[in-house]
């Protein structure tokens, strides 16, 4: 655009009511300058972060609500296996948390709007023209961030259920003395919560 920089909420939007499945995870080889296809075939790839122990790379698929799990090492090394399915909200990123699993936000939940127009194209074709204009009301605002453990289990879950204080939450850090960093496509800042 004219403004300098990819407006990727536009792209996700617009990739979302396509049904691209055109996601990657790639290796580089600063050596050899190679890039290797690790896994494709991904929904808006959208956040990766390597495991604590760096057994795995955790992959965030946004349209089908799941992250993947890409072997790094091990027995299962190059094989891939769904890390988490079914999740209630669209996920937008991951970072590891403190207790050796992953943060994962979720940017809007899952209503019987978006996921009923997922198995028809040409509805999913006729909505990119205006759907930037129907998102509020195909999606509730609310506030979520889960964590899951090292096995992709969610061990605890905070939630502004009506996204009064945040929402459309798309970004977790987690600072050294607990405090969770909640970044998010809606405001004008960042927010904070205490351990």
């Amino acid at each position: 655009n004219d403004q300098g920089f990819y407006d990727t909420m536009r792209s996700y939007m617009l990739n979302s009511v396509s049904g691209g499945s055109t996601g990657q995870l790639l290796s580089w080889d600063p050596k050899t300058r190679e890039v290797t296809p690790l896994l494709g075939g991904i929904g808006f790839a959208n956040g990766v972060a390597v495991s604590a122990d760096g057994s795995f790379v955790a992959v965030v698929e946004t349209h089908l609500c799941r992250v993947w799990r890409y072997w790094l090492q091990g027995p299962r090394k190059g094989t891939s296996d769904i890390f988490i399915d079914k999740l209630p909200g669209f996920p937008d990123g991951m970072t590891r948390s403190a207790a050796g699993g992953f943060w994962v936000p979720l940017v809007v939940p899952v209503t019987p709007l978006l996921k009923h127009m997922g198995p028809h194209r040409w509805v999913r074709q006729l909505l990119s023209h205006f759907v930037l204009r129907l998102l509020p009301y195909a999606a509730k605002r609310w506030g979520c961030v889960v964590r899951l453990d090292g096995d992709g289990r969610p061990v605890e879950t905070l939630m502004d259920p009506k996204g009064e204080v945040v929402s459309t939450v798309s970004a977790v850090t987690e600072a050294a003395d607990g405090r969770l960093f909640l970044g998010n496509l809606g405001g004008s800042g960042v927010s904070w919560v205490a351990p």
